[in-house]
This record gives C-alpha cells, sequence and structure tokens, in this order.
C-alpha cells in the first residue's frame, strides 16, 4: 500500500492497495472495490489521513482463490497405481490397454505435482530373506500411501486388490476400476462389495480407457483426495 501526493499540492493524496486498479472517484471519501483492491481518492486534511488508511485496511477483500491454490500447491498426494505389468506388452486387448494407461495415469499425476508409483517400484530387493515377499513390502507401502489406485485385469492386479479387500484401513482409501464386461464374474462382485467398507469400485469399457475417460475420471478423484489432505484432515 503506498500514499503518494496528487499535483503539488501537500493535503492531496492518493491511496493504492494494488496500483494497477486504482479508481479516481468524484465522491469524497468513498472507496471503489473489486475483487483485489479498494481505492480511495480525494483531496482532504492531514489529520484525516490515518482514519482512511485504516478503513481501506479494513475494507480490503481477502482473495480466497489464491489463497486455496497456495494451499493445493503445497499438498503433495502419495500415490500408488496398480495394474498389469508393464512389461512384456500383452497381446490380450483388455490388458494391453491397461498396461499403457498405468504408465499414462502415472505421468499425468508425476506432472500435477504428486509422488506417484507402480507397485512393483517400491519393492526392495536388498531387504532380508524373512521380508523379501513382494506383496509384504507393497501391504506396507499402500498403509503410507494417500491414494491406492487399482486397474484390475491380470492376475498380479487381482492379487493385490485381494489383499488391499481383507484390510479395511486399506480399503477406504482404494479405488478399484474394473472391466464392466467382467461385472458377473466373482472377483468383480467381490470388490464392488468393499464398497462397504469404503472402498470405490467403478466400472469402465474397454472404449472408456481407449477414450480418456478413465484417465479423466481418475483424476477427479485425485483431485477430491488432494483437497481433502489440504483442507480438511
Amino acid at each position: 500500500m503506498t500514499a503518494i501526493p496528487r499535483s503539488n499540492k501537500p493535503t492531496t493524496f492518493e491511496l493504492y492497495l494494488r496500483p494497477s486498479s486504482c479508481q479516481a472517484l468524484d465522491e469524497p471519501f468513498w472507496p471503489v472495490y473489486d475483487w483485489y483492491s479498494v481505492s480511495v481518492c480525494d483531496t482532504f486534511a492531514p489529520r484525516r489521513w490515518d482514519r482512511l488508511l485504516r478503513y481501506a485496511e479494513e475494507a480490503r477483500m481477502i482473495d480466497v482463490r489464491a489463497a486455496i491454490e497456495k494451499h493445493l500447491s503445497e499438498t503433495r498426494l502419495e500415490i500408488l497405481v496398480f495394474g498389469p505389468a508393464i512389461e512384456p506388452a500383452s497381446h490380450d486387448p483388455y490388458i494391453a490397454s491397461l498396461q499403457r494407461k498405468r504408465q499414462e495415469i502415472r505421468s499425468r499425476l508425476v506432472a500435477d505435482g504428486h509422488s506417484a508409483a507402480f507397485g512393483e517400484e517400491v519393492v526392495d530387493p536388498s531387504l532380508p530373506a524373512h521380508l523379501s515377499d513382494p506383496l509384504l513390502q507393497e501391504i506396507v507401502a499402500m498403509g503410507e500411501a494417500d491414494l491406492i489406485l487399482v486397474l484390475v485385469g491380470s492376475p498380479g492386479s487381482i492379487l493385490e486388490a485381494q489383499a488391499i479387500a481383507g484390510r479395511r484401513e486399506l480399503c477406504s482409501k482404494t479405488a478399484f476400476y474394473c472391466f464392466a464386461e467382467h461385472k458377473h464374474g466373482l472377483v468383480v462382485q467381490h470388490l464392488q462389495f468393499m464398497r462397504t467398507f469404503g472402498a470405490t469400485c467403478e466400472l469402465v469399457t474397454l472404449q472408456d480407457v481407449s477414450d480418456c475417460h478413465l484417465t479423466t475420471t481418475i483424476l477427479a478423484k485425485v483431485a477430491s483426495i488432494q483437497v481433502a489432505k489440504a483442507f480438511l484432515y
């Protein structure tokens, strides 16, 4: 905030909260509001300057958008993305679509500033034999994550989904994505039942995966969890 003389008269000032949006007024001592600034411009006696300065300070609006964006930019999620192994490329169109989608989803999450990893990337082969079970290590990592995404379709991802389904604390932060074509199968029906314990289970089609609808759905889910972490928990 800056007070500067107008013309050469010592008793004439213009109050700038933001120079780019200062407005001059014909009516004496009346402020103008906009989203970012308040301006008071008129000729007045020096003894009234302090009163006007206090009035302008009180009238300044809080920039809620900037505050929200600041908090969100400082809130990073730890996300695990499970699904079919990336290599070797599968000849099954369903598995192949999920292999490509896993890579795309992780790239998008990292680009948005989050920490995103595949389940197999957190496995530490240097641990001693009694801790070398990769599924055990993945379960430990799941406990540290903010969000768990499971693209269900391969034997490995089904095993990981089963491990999550047996632990209520993991269900509450997990989103399962299953093919609608498999909705009558035991696996999908069981994961849908896990909604009882807080899990999300959404059915997608092969076309959804190909057309990026799945990516859009997941990014919306991530955005809601980010808001919850930044402002609610």
